[in-house]
C-alpha cells in the first residue's frame, strides 16, 4: 500500500519467512510441533481457528511483500516459499549471506590414523526448533543397533549457546532425556564455548549433524562443511 501511495523504491531482504505453506500444512494435518502445541493439534476446533488465522496472515503477508520492487532471499528454501506467497518470481533474487569460513578451512586432519573415537558433532543454539531431542533419539537407536564395543567408540557432542534461562532449562531436559535413553555417558554438552574451542571440536569430529526442520540457511551447517 505505501508503495502505491508515494511510489518509493521498496527493497526487501527475507532471512526467514514469517509464515510458510509448510507451517499451514502442519497445522492442517494437526501435527504436534514447537509452534503447534498439543493443546491445539489435538483439537479440531482450535486447529480450524488457527488455520483460519494463518491463512489470513499469509494473504496479508503476500499482499505486503508483493509490493516490493526487488526481493532478496538467503536460500533456495526461503526463495521457494517467498515466490509462492509473494508471487513476484521475476523480482526475487537469491543472495547467500556472507559466511567467513577461512578459519575453518585451516583445520587439518591426519586421515591416515585410525579413529579411536567416532565423534558426532552438532552445532546449534539450544532452541526448540533445532530439535536436539531428535538427535538424542537417533543416538539412542544407534546404541540399540551397534555392538557394545562399537557404540563404546561413539560420542555425541552438542555444542551451542544458551540465550536465556529458558535455554538453560532446555539443556537440563535434554540431559535428563539422555539419561532416560541410557546414553548419558556417551553425550557431551558444551555450552557457550569459545571460537578456539569450537575449532578444536570440529577438528576432532568425524561427522556433523543438524536436525532443524525447514532450516532456512544454517550457518552451523556451512561451517561444518568448510571444516
Amino acid at each position: 500500500m505505501p508503495r502505491h501511495l508515494v511510489r518509493p523504491h521498496v527493497i526487501s531482504y527475507v532471512h526467514y519467512p514469517t509464515i510458510s505453506n509448510d507451517m499451514l500444512s502442519r497445522v492442517s494435518e494437526q501435527v504436534n510441533a514447537h509452534n503447534n502445541r498439543a493443546l491445539i493439534s489435538k483439537s479440531s476446533f482450535l486447529t480450524s481457528a488457527k488455520l483460519a488465522y494463518y491463512r489470513l496472515f499469509a494473504f496479508l503477508y503476500g499482499a505486503c511483500g508483493g509490493c516490493s520492487g526487488i526481493v532478496m532471499v538467503n536460500s533456495s528454501w526461503t526463495m521457494g516459499h517467498i515466490v509462492e506467497l509473494w508471487k513476484i518470481p521475476l523480482r526475487t533474487f537469491l543472495v547467500y549471506p556472507p559466511c567467513d569460513v577461512a578459519e575453518f578451512k585451516t583445520i587439518e586432519r591426519d586421515l591416515s590414523k585410525p579413529l579411536t573415537e567416532f565423534r558426532v558433532l552438532s552445532v546449534a543454539q539450544f532452541r526448540p526448533e533445532k530439535d536436539h531431542q531428535l538427535q538424542l533419539k537417533v543416538f539412542g537407536e544407534l546404541k540399540n543397533r551397534l555392538s557394545q564395543e562399537d557404540f563404546g567408540r561413539m560420542k555425541l557432542v552438542l555444542v551451542g549457546s544458551c540465550r536465556n534461562e529458558a535455554d538453560t532449562q532446555r539443556v537440563q531436559v535434554l540431559k535428563k532425556a539422555a539419561e532416560d535413553l541410557g546414553i548419558a555417558g556417551s553425550v557431551e554438552f558444551k555450552l557457550n564455548i569459545t571460537f578456539a574451542e569450537l575449532k578444536k571440536e570440529m577438528e576432532a569430529a568425524a561427522v556433523g549433524i543438524h536436525t532443524m526442520w525447514n532450516e532456512h540457511f544454517g550457518s552451523g551447517v556451512v561451517e561444518c562443511m568448510a571444516a
